[in-house]
């Protein structure tokens, strides 16, 4: 029997400073990747376009506010992956990093698991890369690719990326995924005021978006050598 073909999905904007890592860190583990640039002003699409295991890359020249055509780009990508006969999608953003034990054991998990959509445990890398915010965030990221139609619809903010027919039949692994994207003040305090921009009157997620600044209940721990990932 056959490896199953894992192809991994990225949706972007302005992700140069974290794209070239992303690509990096799983190339070995996936048989190529498919990726969406969403109206990037840098050079997010020429970093994309060089990834010898690109199979596909779209991309949208459009103004519009972040995260707009978040639902239409991630089933766009949904669908690529399926016409290109990926057997399993390992959905990504660009600063985020898998554990590297997961990666190595990615394979085996698409071949033997019996749940349908798969999720880790998403943590927050904090001030150094040694460090995550202790919390109880996840995130489904591994599931078999189908045609996702019907999809959710479009303007919606915070879905997952999964189709809305896999609802039932998710499974927690024991791996951790680590978010870049809060390391410093700055980073925390930018993406807080990103989020108030786009959804002010909190219609996405109704308790807000002050949790990603406040430190109240901070606790942090050390990354153990064991969960450890790869950073460029």
């Amino acid at each position: 029997m056959s490896a199953p073909k894992v192809i991994a999905l990225i949706a972007f904007r302005d992700e140069e400073k974290h794209l070239p890592g992303l690509f990096s860190h799983l190339r070995n583990y996936v048989d190529a990747f498919i990726a969406f640039d969403d109206n990037s002003s840098d050079t997010s699409f020429q970093i994309a376009e060089r990834e010898p295991k690109m199979l596909g890359l779209f991309q949208r020249k459009m103004p519009s506010q972040d995260h707009h055509y978040k639902v239409q780009n991630r089933e766009a990508l949904l669908r690529a992956a399926r016409r290109h006969g990926a057997n399993w999608v390992l959905c990504c953003d660009a600063d985020e990093r898998f554990e590297t034990r997961f990666l190595e054991d990615l394979r085996r998990l698409c071949s033997s698991t019996s749940a349908t959509v798969l999720g880790l445990r998403l943590v927050a890398v904090w001030e150094n890369l040694q460090t995550y915010r202790v919390g109880k965030a996840f995130k489904y990221v591994l599931f078999p690719a189908i045609d996702p139609k019907p999809y959710y619809r479009r303007g919606l903010l915070h879905q997952p990326w999964y189709p809305p027919q896999f609802e039932t039949s998710k499974k927690l692994l024991g791996y951790n995924i680590y978010h870049l994207g809060s390391l410093t003040q700055k980073d925390r305090q930018e993406r807080y005021e990103k989020f108030e921009r786009i959804d002010p009157h909190h219609h996405h997620q109704p308790q807000g978006y002050r949790n990603i600044i406040d430190e109240s209940n901070l606790k942090l721990q050390p990354i153990p050598s064991e969960r450890a990932f790869r950073y460029e």
